[in-house]
């Protein structure tokens, strides 16, 4: 149901929002990213400003260092460094993962 009284709330974030000059504008909501993807067209800044939902932000986060190691996958593996008080262990404490 449209109502006509006062002014739409998504104009009014994105207005409120623009003064940041942001890049993107995320929301945690589909129906939220149609309301500002609807704002940003009608104020004229859906050129310059994009309109995303955060999972599409995280998945893109996460897919980029999974990209960066499949292109060193076919790299030599890591040597493992021998643990600390000989290479037999006998020192009884254990291995340490190697620094990153």
């Amino acid at each position: 149901m449209e109502e006509h009284i006062g002014r739409r709330i998504n104009v009014t974030r994105v207005e409120q929002a623009l003064p940041q000059q942001p890049k993107t504008i995320a929301t945690a909501c589909p129906y939220c990213t149609t309301m500002i993807r609807d704002a940003t067209t009608q104020l004229g800044c859906d050129e310059k400003v994009a309109t995303r939902d955060i999972a599409e932000l995280v998945a893109e986060a996460i897919e980029a260092p999974a990209r960066g190691l499949a292109a060193v996958a076919g790299a030599a593996p890591r040597q493992r460094r021998a643990p600390a008080g000989g290479a037999s262990g006998a020192s009884g404490g254990g291995e340490n993962p190697p620094a990153r």
